[in-house]
């Protein structure tokens, strides 16, 4: 009885450490919210109310058309990664045509320091096998 009461506990024990390393949004870094990126952006280019309206309306419309290719393309990475990277682009085009002159120099730099970022991050991040299928 002993032995199998131990044996019980081990194995909960056992299950909710399993339970807690299934990759999930817990483990994602956090995602900036709509409102977040559009007062970011107002922050860095100056933004005026009428250009944080439409900066927004933007950031919806990319959020929603990125939850329909994941929906669409549940287990394809490589879908997934084409479609954002392609929605990503037309995302910031239709930022950029928002932007004055002097706004659009700001929101390049901005993209350049973000890409900066992500590159010195996947530098140091360990190189992972290719995966075999």
């Amino acid at each position: 009885m002993r032995r199998t009461s131990l044996f019980i506990v081990t194995f909960i024990f056992f299950s909710f450490l399993q339970v807690g390393a299934q990759p999930g949004k817990a483990n994602r870094p956090m995602q900036r919210s709509i409102e977040q990126r559009v007062d970011l952006l107002a922050k860095r280019l100056n933004l005026s109310e009428e250009q944080k309206k439409n900066v927004q309306k933007i950031f919806e419309e990319h959020d929603k058309k990125m939850k329909k290719v994941f929906e669409e393309n549940r287990g394809n990475r490589r879908a997934v990664q084409a479609a954002n990277d392609e929605l990503r682009e037309q995302t910031r085009t239709q930022i950029m045509n928002l932007l004055d002159e002097k706004q659009k120099e700001a929101y390049k730099a901005y993209l350049k320091e973000r890409q900066d970022q992500a590159k010195r991050g996947r530098q140091r991040s360990p190189q992972r096998p290719a995966r075999r299928r």
